[in-house]
């Protein structure tokens, strides 16, 4: 107990400590990384203010931010006042190497100190520059990382004033593979050795042996191999070194040198129509075939097109290089203050020497530019020659070819004519001496045939006429119970709730009732018991058209009469009441009639304290309803599994129905639904609707009439069903309570 009141005291005492963070101009600087003694750290707010746990005796304070670094600090009774200026940025010299002094190159180093992170790449001999604030301190919280690997040993001196620093990393273990020498064979795609062959790894030349290998050293990480007339397809580690396999080149780089080199030929435009041979012989080739000069011709006019882009790719890039320098220079130039002449003239030198490189090098670039054009006009030049002498051989070719074809054809049809004169001779001397036999049978056929059109025509006149009364006894019938059916149907929307009373006891109540026929086998039905409590159903009766719309009738009928004789007021005695009594009325327990409903019921009550309760009852039917406080979530009460009638199975009682009762908020919408809208199929692919895509329109309507949605509903069905028929009658009630 004593330690405990020791430890409560001590804890009392601790006291925080207010960090106040100011510019030269007193302005508050907000995002200021602080860290006191190397291990409390805090972000000041938009007040430049941050406060800490108060660690008694300041060793070391380190502000950090963004283009700026810290002037003082000193702790006066308000907390610990903290000045940073605007800092200067400059270049760190840097060099990585091994534990052996070998310089590493072409990897990323990156200099992070709290939330800033600066970074830049060696060059060949290991060298790295990179911009750092000037008077940052780089010991302290500072990590450097080698491609994402920390390094441990780091040494750093100054060199010269205190605008420039170098940096020596001495050791990093996963770059020790760098000067080891390797294995590495060679071999074609057919798995011959490739020996005695010339190869470059990076910028090193090595000779193959007899067996195609050569001992290789790797003097950077961005070394690879190439090796003249051949294309690397693939290099794969193996025991004690790499295994390259290649491929020969195609020869059209031999057509002519590259349209960049410093060697590349001119011939002028007139020698090629001269002498075609001597101008390839000028451009360094010599080929067996005319059609493949054309082909490898076409192909290096490509490639000194695409060669003579990545150059101007380069060039650009180096350029603006050079540009971003001398803004550099320029920038520096104007923010160091304290510059002298000597140090002003020295970054003049610089940019004249920027400048002059950048003009050497666009020189350079059009030079080459204008010869790689004119052998490209040469080529071409020579393409259109070869094309059209190779054109004018094969038009001369192709009209001798012609002349001896029409010769021996000449001759063939001739012959031709001659054995068919012969022939049409003996033939209609056979045939004369049958032809008038033949003549006298097909005037008998004919006759025949005449008689028995005759005969056709009358049978199908005679089919036409009967076929015509059939047609109008039926548009007769199909009239009468047309007439019939649109007759039940006003007995029909006879028995449905009163459309004033329905909006007298809910005033946003919209019922989107579609039948498949003319009559349906769903219904809606509404009945007040008393001021307080009023009922609302939609059913869902077996089948459609007229067996459905008996069968609504009777359940219309049922409903009316508990209700009305007051013989059940719980959702679910009337289930069970009207069950019972379909199972009689339609004599069940005898015919085996399997004839039923599934139903949706609610009981609605509004109490005199103003409250709102639901009383629900399904028959295989759910209700869903969305609350105006909910989210726009549509929730649903799940029905019974249980239809109304039915034959009573012998020895198995019925589940009975269940009431499930809420208090709803007012303004809670209600939708009762057969099963008709999901089960619609459409898409294009003949699918049905659905309860998913039923629920997810429901959601987007939020906020909308009930009228409203139930027309939009119907609209998207619509378009669902793509003409499409209808497969059963569909019935939706919304009500607004």
């Amino acid at each position: 107990m004593f330690s405990q009141l020791i430890a409560n005291s001590t804890c009392a005492q601790e006291k925080s400590l207010k960090l106040i963070v100011r510019d030269m101009k007193m302005r508050p600087l907000e995002g200021v990384f602080v860290t006191i003694n190397e291990t409390i750290q805090a972000n000041t707010d938009a007040k430049g203010n941050a406060t800490i746990n108060d660690p008694g005796e300041i060793t070391a304070v380190e502000a950090i931010k963004e283009n700026m670094v810290m002037v003082s600090y000193i702790r006066r009774r308000e907390g610990l006042q903290i000045m940073l200026k605007k800092a200067k940025n400059t270049a760190i010299t840097g060099m990585l190497s091994l534990a052996n002094g070998r310089p590493v190159s072409g990897v990323l180093v990156s200099v992070k100190k709290a939330k800033f992170d600066f970074q830049t790449a060696t060059n060949a001999a290991g060298n790295f520059d990179l911009m750092y604030p000037l008077d940052a301190p780089l010991l302290g919280t500072t990590d450097f990382t080698i491609e994402d690997h920390k390094v441990q040993n780091i040494e750093w001196i100054a060199e010269g004033s205190k605008k420039t620093f170098r940096l020596i990393v001495k050791e990093i273990s996963d770059f020790d593979r760098l000067g080891v020498p390797f294995e590495a064979s060679f071999q074609q795609e057919n798995g011959q050795p490739l020996a005695d062959k010339e190869i470059k790894f990076g910028a090193t030349t090595y000779q193959t042996n007899v067996r195609g290998s050569s001992r290789i050293v790797r003097r950077s990480h961005q070394d690879k191999f190439s090796i003249a007339g051949k294309t690397i397809l693939s290099v794969k580690e193996q025991q004690g070194g790499v295994l390259v396999t290649v491929a020969n080149e195609l020869e059209i780089e031999e057509v002519m040198p590259t349209s960049l080199s410093s060697s590349s030929q001119q011939v002028p435009s007139g020698e090629v129509t001269k002498n075609p041979e001597g101008t390839l012989e000028a451009l360094g080739y010599v080929s067996d075939t005319t059609v493949s000069l054309l082909e490898r011709i076409t192909d290096q006019i490509d490639k000194t097109s695409e060669n003579l882009q990545q150059r101007k790719d380069e060039v650009d890039d180096a350029m603006n290089q050079i540009k971003q320098e001398i803004a550099f220079i320029t920038e520096q130039i104007k923010e160091t203050e304290d510059i002298s002449a000597q140090e002003k003239q020295q970054y003049k030198t610089q940019i004249t020497d920027l400048e002059l490189q950048l003009n050497d090098m666009a020189d350079s670039f059009l030079k080459k530019q204008k010869e790689a054009k004119s052998n490209i006009t040469t080529l071409q030049q020579l393409f259109m020659n070869e094309k059209e002498r190779l054109e004018a051989e094969a038009k001369k070719k192709a009209q001798e070819q012609a002349k001896l074809q029409e010769k021996l054809l000449y001759t063939t049809a001739v012959a031709v004519v001659f054995a068919l004169v012969l022939l049409l001779a003996a033939f209609f001397a056979y045939r004369w001496k049958f032809k008038e036999k033949e003549a006298i049978q097909l005037a008998r056929e004919l006759n025949i045939q005449v008689e028995e059109k005759e005969a056709q025509r009358q049978l199908m006149e005679e089919v036409k006429e009967q076929l015509e009364v059939n047609v109008e006894e039926l548009e007769i019938r199909d009239r009468k119970i047309t007439d019939s059916l649109r007759y039940a149907n006003t007995i029909q929307q006879a028995i449905l709730p009163n459309q004033a009373l329905l909006e007298e006891a809910y005033p946003e109540l919209h019922v989107l009732y579609r039948p498949k026929d003319i009559v349906s086998g769903d219904f809606y039905w509404f009945k007040r018991w008393n001021e307080r409590i009023t009922y609302l159903a939609v059913v869902d009766c077996t089948g459609h058209g007229v067996p459905g719309s008996f069968m609504s009738m009777i359940g219309n009928t049922h409903l009316n009469e508990i209700i009305n004789k007051r013989l059940a007021e719980e959702p679910s005695d009337i289930l069970e009441m009207l069950d019972h009594r379909i199972f009689l009325s339609l004599n069940q327990a005898e015919s085996g009639n399997s004839d039923g409903m599934d139903v949706c019921l609610c009981r609605i009550e509004y109490t005199r304290e103003g409250q709102l309760f639901l009383s629900y009852a399904g028959a295989k039917r759910p209700l869903y309803y969305r609350t105006p406080y909910g989210g726009n979530i549509i929730q649903n009460i799940s029905g019974d599994r249980r239809s109304i009638g039915g034959p009573k199975r012998i020895g198995k009682e019925k589940k009975p129905f269940t009431t499930k009762k809420i208090e709803l908020e007012k303004g809670t919408e209600l939708f009762l639904t057969t099963d008709g809208f999901v089960d619609q199929s459409g898409g294009g692919k003949r699918r049905k609707f659905g309860t998913k895509r039923f629920l997810e329109e429901l959601v987007s309507l939020e906020g909308r009439s009930i009228q409203r949605q139930i027309d939009l509903l119907e609209e998207r069905l619509d378009i669902y069903r793509s003409g499409q028929e209808q497969r059963d009658d569909i019935t939706i009630l919304g009500v607004k309570l």
